[in-house]
């Protein structure tokens, strides 16, 4: 009754049903993917949206640690409406993903813990919470400290700028009045 072809058949059935009901591990993924939109002004990222100008955007990926573990960069060039990927490798320490401007101030963040590795999974929400608030707040800090030395020097110029444009609209006619509208001496 049992013959050899038999047996193979339900042991090939047996090996085949125990491999499709075995949970496989759980797979890390190699990359971070970023879904952007760009509507010709705005950059949006999730459901934020920033102002936008041209130039090369950087993406960092951070630790709990406020370590720079992952770089990525993206290039914003034309004022066409696009849906665009940027690539991130992953890394296991990754606990918070940044985008900064051309300018290198921060424009987004995102809390990437989720996809954390299984040692930094168990880490307490709370702490979590309060050192990637901490990483954000000295990126903000930074970002904030960058847009003032900015203004700063924008400010500086224009003052030189008027400074100069004074002393030419006022001296001009000082000048002309010295030279050719002193008195004379009479011979």
């Amino acid at each position: 009754m049992f013959n050899i072809k038999f047996l193979r058949l339900h042991v090939f059935l047996l090996v085949f049903l125990i491999s499709s009901f075995s949970v496989p591990a759980e797979e890390t993924p190699e990359n971070y993917y970023l879904n952007l939109f760009y509507d010709g002004k705005n950059l949006s990222f999730g459901n934020v949206s920033r102002e936008a100008v041209f130039g090369i955007y950087n993406v960092e990926v951070l630790s709990l640690g406020g370590v720079v573990i992952e770089k990525s960069e993206f290039v914003l060039m034309d004022n066409l409406s696009q849906t665009f990927k940027v690539i991130v490798p992953y890394s296991e320490e990754g606990m918070l993903l940044n985008i900064y401007y051309p300018n290198k101030t921060l424009m987004f963040y995102t809390d990437i813990s989720v996809y954390a590795g299984e040692e930094y999974q168990n880490i307490s929400g709370e702490e979590k919470e309060i050192k990637i608030q901490n990483i954000v707040s000295s990126r903000m800090n930074e970002t904030y400290t960058k847009e003032l030395e900015e203004k700063q020097k924008t400010t500086e110029k224009w003052f030189t700028v008027l400074i100069v444009a004074t002393i030419i609209i006022v001296g001009i006619p000082v000048l002309y009045v010295w030279i050719f509208k002193k008195p004379r001496k009479k011979q």
